[in-house]
């Protein structure tokens, strides 16, 4: 293995790996890796995603939602494939995959560690089937043809390219190896080309950036609980216009004071209106934590399983 002054892998030849040639642009970005009689090539925005590709002879577009791609389009615009994440951020799970040419769309089967061991169609029938080791090598032949780059880490956004190299945000990982090819931009730890300090059944690592604390698998479950529980919230809360719970809980109150009181006037009412109020949106806002704790829980129960899959070192 051959590295340029930046620390970015740029040739392997031999036989325990496939021969690779690698070229990296001024910000360390893979720019072209050549392999067999192909290259692929890549272009980024200012933000390091990946804007155009031409992987094995085809090339491709992107349009991104937030951090994860929406749309793989061709060089004409013409959309090839849309996914659907449950949100734009690296924690928000691909649950679907459709293609223009599909009788129906594709739904991703995940592992513990958030890898895709196949897809279904809309019945319900396995249509293709992966088989990956936990650092992501291909320990068999993959079943199926459906076009699909969301294989291992694909809950988390990984892409694999016809190259055998993984996109993991601002870097490329090379699943054979266990490493990345180009140091972490992060400088996170000693060794900058580890992949998840070699503990993939319990992190991911789908920025590049490597960060243990960031990016566990008891933090995306955290995460998306999180989205459960403000997803809930809104809706308990939103069932009434604040205007109107603030109206009654003001009027409830100025009556109330009144009466306990026994002053009148418009002070001692706008006394009562303030407190009414006050008390009303406290209320309210307990209830609906208290009922949108039962979601949050059962989301989190979800990733029970898999945090200990492997012992803490």
């Amino acid at each position: 293995m051959q590295y340029d002054d930046a620390g970015n892998m740029t040739s392997v030849t031999g036989t325990l790996y496939q021969n690779k040639t690698m070229v990296f642009n001024d910000e360390s970005r893979l720019s072209s890796v050549a392999y067999g009689a192909v290259t692929d090539t890549y272009t980024y925005n200012w933000e390091g995603q990946r804007t155009r590709t031409r992987l094995n002879g085809v090339y491709h577009r992107y349009l991104y939602n937030g951090e994860r791609v929406l749309q793989d389009l061709n060089d004409d615009g013409d959309w090839h494939t849309t996914y659907t994440t449950e949100d734009g951020s690296y924690e928000g799970t691909l649950v679907g995959i459709k293609r223009y040419n599909l009788d129906s769309e594709r739904f991703p089967l995940y592992d513990e560690i958030g890898t895709a061991r196949g897809l279904v169609c809309e019945l319900g029938t396995v249509t293709d089937s992966y088989e990956l080791d936990t650092f992501g090598t291909p320990s068999g032949p993959a079943q199926g043809t459906t076009p699909n780059p969301y294989r291992y880490g694909a809950a988390w956004g990984y892409i694999t390219d016809p190259s055998g190299l993984l996109q993991l945000g601002a870097r490329y990982y090379w699943p054979e190896v266990g490493r990345f090819v180009s140091q972490d931009p992060a400088r996170a730890g000693i060794d900058w080309y580890t992949y998840v300090r070699n503990r993939p059944l319990r992190e991911a690592d789908p920025e590049g950036l490597y960060s243990p604390e960031a990016y566990s698998r008891w933090d995306k479950c955290f995460h998306a609980a999180l989205q459960v529980f403000g997803r809930c919230l809104k809706s308990k809360l939103g069932g009434m216009s604040v205007v109107g719970q603030d109206t009654i809980a003001c009027v409830v109150g100025c009556i109330g004071y009144l009466w306990w009181t026994g002053h009148g006037g418009w002070a001692a009412c706008g006394v009562g209106c303030v407190v009414g109020a006050g008390v009303w949106t406290a209320i309210s806002v307990v209830r609906a934590f208290w009922k949108c704790v039962g979601p949050f829980m059962k989301r989190m129960s979800q990733c029970n399983d898999a945090l200990y899959l492997s012992p803490e070192e």
